[in-house]
């Protein structure tokens, strides 16, 4: 073989080993490239649900608690209202029956707006309603149904809620 031949395939060797080192590294560098991106992908993911998503679901259980104490403690405030409310109104009921009671049933009207007067005030709107006793059954007779017994007294207008600026009694008595 001739020296030129000879160093002609030296020169060749040495450029294929060039070029396969390059290409070696070159895919070395692309392997590197995709299997780190999927293990920093990896490690994206995995930071996020061992620690975003487990602080959002702390801060939306605190937030879900807080809604509903504030819906217990809004209606326990309503119910203790309404109870007080109720309370007073039979303690209203109450004192204005024994007064009638104590008058012998004679000027019921003058007794009703005598205890509405004070309480007219923070209940604008009530609406006091008399009822007798008619029709009592003695305790030897058979029992008249509990619509029958009664008799209203004080009748009461509704307030209609666009005329609240012309605010006239709303009980009627008679």
């Amino acid at each position: 073989m001739p020296a030129f031949l000879g160093v002609i395939d030296t020169v060749a060797g040495v450029v294929l080993a060039v070029g396969a080192a390059y290409f070696v590294f070159q895919l070395l560098v692309i392997a590197k490239q995709r299997l780190l991106w999927r293990v920093r992908r990896k490690l994206i993911l995995s930071y996020i649900f061992i620690g975003f998503v487990p602080a959002m679901l702390i801060v939306a259980f605190f937030l879900l608690s807080g809604y509903l104490l504030f819906f217990n403690f809004s209606s326990y405030l309503v119910q203790s209202r309404l109870r007080a409310v109720g309370d007073e109104a039979k303690f209203i009921a109450q004192s204005a029956a024994l007064e009638i009671q104590r008058a012998g049933g004679r000027d019921a009207a003058a007794v009703i707006a005598r205890r509405r007067a004070p309480s007219a005030d923070e209940f604008p709107g009530a609406c006091r309603l008399l009822l007798s006793q008619r029709n009592a059954p003695a305790p030897n007779r058979r029992r008249v149904p509990r619509r029958a017994r009664y008799k209203p007294l004080a009748l009461c207008r509704p307030l209609v809620p666009g005329r609240m600026s012309n605010r006239r009694d709303p009980c009627r008595l008679g």
